[in-house]
């Protein structure tokens, strides 16, 4: 059996640990949505464990088990305000419960190695004056595979330059291939291949920042093609200022590996390419190469002009 180097862990549940006094808890489908702005700092908000009694705790443990003495990458995908009003711990402890180490996060991301006294593990957010709290997903991924499979997500190079426009759009190329002849008239196009991997929250995090840079000098526009790419779409339009443009397609099962909202903050514009219906086409349909939706985008509008 593959061993498994990357694991997704969600706040699906209330537990002891988890402060309600007070508190808003909303559970959706790829976030849950956290409120108490009277509940003082150093307080904690939630805990997920490794190891459970269940008579005890009344529910599983969370937490995968993790090698000692190797190095993991612990990734927080969230949103607070006020910014940093929260932070995370994990804790680390012997067989008889006592503290070997910890590691305290402010922010997003930390590499973290396992002592070799570890038994088990927590990890908490705590309260530093939050009032509204959106968390997605924590991912635990074991930094030599993650390292490996980064190298092969590329924003490639802006092409099409138009040294006026203002805007930049940005497609997220699925697996199969893409026809230049279907982007040729897009100016200030980038493409960005390599995406659709298993630790998407890595991945996600790295193409944002990427593409944080090019928002300083552009307005962008992100664009997918078929229910992966659109998911991905949501996902980074969820932490960038952008404008998505959308087929219809979305996938429930993606949108929960992605940890992508239903819905985003920003403009969305949903495309999609009337082609003629017949007997061979519906039937070929879900075989079809999905790029071909790009037919369907309004150029002139995507290059700065008035939709056609």
């Amino acid at each position: 059996m593959k061993e498994k180097h990357q694991f997704n862990i969600r706040w699906t549940q209330i537990t002891q640990e988890t402060f309600m006094y007070g508190s808003i808890l909303r559970f959706k489908a790829t976030e849950t949505l956290f409120e108490n702005e009277l509940m003082p700092s150093g307080i904690v908000i939630h805990e997920w464990k490794m190891i459970t009694n269940f008579e005890d705790d009344k529910v599983m443990p969370t937490l995968p088990i993790l090698k000692r003495n190797q190095t993991y990458r612990f990734h927080f995908d969230y949103h607070v305000q006020p910014m940093d009003s929260v932070y995370f711990k994990v804790i680390f402890k012997r067989r008889n419960g006592t503290v070997c180490d910890y590691q305290i996060i402010k922010g997003h991301d930390k590499d973290i190695t396992v002592p070799d006294e570890m038994y088990s593990y927590v990890v908490q957010i705590i309260n530093a004056a939050s009032q509204h709290l959106t968390f997605r997903q924590l991912t635990i991924e074991d930094v030599r595979e993650q390292s490996k499979a980064m190298a092969d997500v590329h924003v490639h190079d802006m092409c099409h330059i138009d040294p006026d426009a203002t805007q930049a759009t940005v497609i997220f190329v699925e697996e199969s291939d893409l026809a230049h002849e279907l982007i040729q008239d897009i100016d200030n196009c980038v493409c960005v291949t390599g995406w659709d991997q298993p630790h998407i929250g890595h991945v996600i995090a790295k193409v944002t920042a990427s593409l944080q840079t090019l928002a300083k000098d552009y307005t962008l526009q992100l664009v997918g093609y078929g229910s992966r790419s659109n998911e991905m779409a949501y996902a980074v339009g969820a932490h960038l200022p952008a404008t998505l443009y959308v087929t219809p397609q979305r996938d429930t099962k993606l949108r929960q590996r992605y940890g992508t909202p239903e819905q985003v903050d920003v403009p969305v514009v949903t495309y999609q390419y009337d082609e003629v219906s017949t007997a061979i086409s519906h039937w070929l349909g879900p075989t079809l190469n999905q790029s071909h939706q790009l037919k369907g985008l309004d150029i002139q509008r995507l290059n700065g002009g008035n939709s056609a």
